[in-house]
This record gives C-alpha cells, structure tokens and sequence, in this order.
C-alpha cells in the first residue's frame, strides 16, 4: 500500500511537472507570436513613416524580450525621428547597459551630439567606450572630433606666444594699447596696464615689464619686485639666473641683484635651455649662461620668440649665407639640409616650418621634409595640428597635412599645451580651443 502511494505521488509530480512545462511553452509561443506581431505592425507603421505608433509597438516588443539590443536601437532610432532627444539618449543608456561591448549606440549617440556641436558630449560618450577597440567607425568619429573647437570670446589686439609653466599655459595679451598675462583657460593673470610685458620665469619668480618708461620686474601676481638702481632702456626675461637688459645702447646681461655682465652686444636674447642668441658687429652667434661662446659670430640671423628665447623647444633655427638651418643646443647643425626660411619650433616633439621657394611645408627635428611645401605661408605644429595659409586664409592641418579646420581666419597662431590657440578674425585675435581638451 506504501508503495502504491508513492508511485501515485511519482506520477501527480510528473503531471504537474508537464502540465508547468505545457503552460511555460504555450506562454512563450503566445509572447512569441505577440513579439512577431509587434515588430510586423511596426515595421509596417516605420514604412509608412507612422513614427509614433511604431515607437509603441517596439516599445511592446521590448516589453516582451527586455534583453533585445536591436529593439531597444530602434525604440532609439523612433526617437530621433520623432525629434525626443530625451527618449533617444535614455535608449541609447539602455542598449549600452545591455551590452557595453557593442559599438552601434555610441556611434549613434555619438553622432547625434557632433550634429548638435555639442562636441564636449561627444568626446565624453566616445570616451566611455574606450574598451571596445575593433571599431573603425568609432575611430573614425575619434579622429573627426580632434579638430573639433569652440571659441573663447576674449578679444585682444595682439598676442605673444605660449609658454608653459607646472602644467600651465600663459602669454603675453594687448588689449587697447596696453599689455597683461593671460593664461590659456581664459582667465587674466596680470591686468592689462604696461606698455610691455615678458615671460616669466619660475625659478627667478618674476617677469619684465614696462611702465610709465620704467622698466622692472613683477611676479606672478602683478607685485612689483625688483628694480634697479639705474635707468635701463630694456629688461628681458630671466633664465638660467641671468635677464638680457639694455643701457646706453649695449645689451647685456644683468642677474638678480642686478650685477652687470657682458654689456658687449648690440642685442642679447633671453637665456633657456642653457643657450641665448646674441649680435655682435651685425652678425649673431650663441652662448652659454657661462657666456662662453658656443658658436662664433658667423650667422646672419639667429630666431627669438616673443620674449627673446631661441631655443625653448631644444632646436634652434639660424640664417647664414641666407639659407636658414636647425641648430642644437650645442649649435651643431642638425640634418644635411638648408631652406630658404624657416619658423621657429612650436613644441618639443611638433614639426618645424620651412620654406622651399615660394611655398611653405614641415620637416621633422632631423630636418627631414615630412610635408612637402604647398602653402602660401605655415607656422610649426604643436598638439597635433599647424597653422597654414592657403588662398589668402588661415586653417589648421593635421600630422598627415590634411586640412581639418577650414581655413577662414585672417591670422593663426600654434595651439598651446592646453589646446587653445589664438585666431585673428575682424582684425582682432580671439581664442578657440579644442574639444577634446576642454573640461
């Protein structure tokens, strides 16, 4: 009798068990023959451009299989088509919350904010799938976006050019006449009120500038600091201890307790990098910050920068025998190769400008012509990009020399470590800055 009860339970589980499975299987042919009917009627409405009906019916067939990567990148696409920004990007979250590892809502998402400029956002969405590393298009849209800019409307009638210190970005700005120290997130270091003002430099703490005639320096915050005893008709910038300084017609150099030295030349650059550029009896040579000659007299010209450097990016660009060529620290002459102009270097690692004949291209720091010379005029690379001249216009290219920001600018400027260059428009110099770097 026992056994027969068991048997009898055996077989009550086993009916049950089949009768579960009979209701599961007809529930999911039911949900099945729903979700089809679904994406039918949609598909149906979408040919018809019915776009909101559409959206309720995948929306359904969502609801049915939640897991869906492909329904739930249409729910987003009738979204878009619908103009709900809000409905397509929370669509888009959803499909990336479904499968990180696919590239298409990215792109999709992506795209939407490049169409709205809205490129910080764009950069942002790119960034999160950094991951997924097989995605020509995703890389595609990368590379787009390194060109992308917003401008900074801060006017000034003239610029000088960038310099870097502990990680930030800062140069020399006329506005109305009188100059101040801007830095390269748009903020003013130092008002606009010399008639003159230079780099400064960390380890003296100060920089040069002209006031009312009188020549001095300031730190950082506009302080006055130091000042000499007599009048000078120029004071430079400060590097490796020393500043070039001007009296009674001669250059020389003077430190900070302005002991004078070498008062010898009819110019004296600014000393970085252990080297300065100084002109003697019409013709220039270079010297240490020891002030022992590291060439001789022998170049018709030798570049400086704004604020009198000659070699802050470690090459240095010199004329002789009116071919120009680039030069080491140590002064020797770097590649086998001269050209009929050259601009200064614009960051440690960017191509230089050069000149052949008439047009302008990009060698490397071996001399090498990496670019071949095709622009009316170029200044050299810095973050990626150039400024080049072409039919009457300035525009920025890439490392490969392709044109990626329109030429459309009176005048352009190198970007800074930061990304932000200044672009002369109306006769007056503005910012812009690159997307990628803004935060």
């Amino acid at each position: 009798m026992k056994n027969l009860k068991k048997k009898f339970a055996v077989v009550f589980m086993l009916v049950l068990i089949v009768a579960a499975w009979t209701v599961i299987i007809r529930n999911q042919m039911k949900s099945s023959e729903k979700y089809n009917d679904y994406l039918e009627k949609a598909r149906e409405y979408e040919q018809k451009e019915i776009y909101v009906d559409a959206l309720e019916c995948y929306i359904s067939a969502s609801e049915l299989k939640p897991d869906d990567y492909d329904i739930i990148m249409k729910k987003a696409e009738m979204y878009l088509k619908l103009g709900d920004e809000y409905g397509f990007i929370a669509a888009c979250d959803e499909a990336i919350s479904k499968d990180k590892n696919k590239a298409e809502a990215y792109i999709r998402k992506a795209e939407y904010y490049i169409l709205q400029k809205n490129y910080k956002e764009a950069i942002k969405t790119l960034g999160s799938a950094d991951k997924i590393k097989d995605s020509k298009e995703l890389d595609i849209i990368r590379e787009d976006l390194k060109s992308k800019y917003t401008y900074r409307f801060t006017l000034y009638s003239d610029i000088g050019d960038w310099y870097s210190i502990d990680g930030h970005c800062y140069a020399s700005a006329e506005d109305n006449g009188m100059w101040g120290l801007i830095m390269d997130d748009g903020k003013k270091k130092i008002k606009n009120k010399y008639d003159y003002i230079g780099a400064y430099d960390k380890d003296a703490g100060v920089l040069p500038c002209c006031e009312n005639g009188e020549y001095f320096y300031i730190d950082i915050s506009g302080n006055k600091k130091l000042a000499g005893d007599c009048k000078y008709d120029y004071l430079g910038s400060f590097g490796d201890g020393y500043a070039p300084a001007q009296k009674n017609s001669k250059y020389g150099y003077i430190d900070k307790m302005f002991n004078e030295v070498h008062f010898e030349y009819d110019y004296a650059g600014a000393f970085i990098n252990g080297v300065a550029a100084v002109k003697k009896d019409g013709r220039w040579a270079l010297i240490n910050s020891r002030f022992n000659k590291i060439t001789e007299f022998e170049f018709d010209n030798i570049l400086t920068d704004f604020y009198g450097y000659c070699a802050r990016y470690g090459i240095i660009v010199a004329q002789k025998d009116k071919r120009y060529v680039l030069l080491n620290i140590d002064g020797e002459v770097i590649g086998d190769r001269s050209f009929d102009c050259a601009g200064m270097p614009a960051s440690d690692t960017g191509c230089i400008a050069v000149k052949s004949g008439d047009r302008w291209g990009y060698a490397d720091r071996e001399g090498n012509i990496v670019i071949e010379p095709r622009f009316d005029e170029a200044k050299s690379f810095s973050a990626g990009f150039a400024p080049v001249k072409q039919d009457g216009a300035w525009g920025y290219i890439d490392e490969t020399g392709q044109l990626v920001i329109e030429s459309s600018f009176e005048d352009a400027m190198p970007f800074s470590d930061g990304g932000v260059a200044a672009v002369k428009e109306f006769e007056e110099w503005q910012f812009v800055v690159l997307c990628e770097y803004e935060k």
